[in-house]
């Protein structure tokens, strides 16, 4: 591509380089992640009240599934599209139509650490 014209719609640009770098499952908070990449797209809040489950007849621990659940989930997306200039092409219109969308969904504990991400681009 030797130029073009483009648009971005919504979040800072999402690579999967930068997900994998900047995104620690287990360690990373909301405040890196919204210094990192703004205002999520959405805030889905999730307040699951799951009881232990006896496992005293199978001779095992007690199961506290409630700190396996995410309690809030952000979403990102970014979207490019535009036209990418041929080589040889002396007019910017005379050129291929992208659209590249990128989409990250973060989940946290309730002490606000991701517990888990996805990362998804379309090209």
């Amino acid at each position: 591509m030797l130029g073009g014209c483009a648009t971005t719609v919504g979040s800072r640009v999402l690579t999967k380089d930068m997900v994998s770098q900047q995104i620690v499952k287990g360690k990373t908070t909301q405040e890196k992640i919204k210094s990192l990449l703004g205002k999520p797209y959405t805030i889905t809040i999730t307040d699951y009240q799951m009881p232990k489950i006896d496992m005293s007849k199978y001779n095992a621990p007690d199961i506290d599934i409630s700190n396996m659940m995410p309690y809030e989930t952000w979403s990102y997306v970014n979207i490019k599209e535009g036209i990418e200039k041929e080589q040889g092409t002396i007019f910017p219109l005379f050129g291929s139509l992208y659209r590249r969308t990128s989409t990250l969904t973060v989940s946290f504990d309730k002490k606000g650490v991701v517990q888990s991400y996805t990362f998804t681009e379309i090209k």
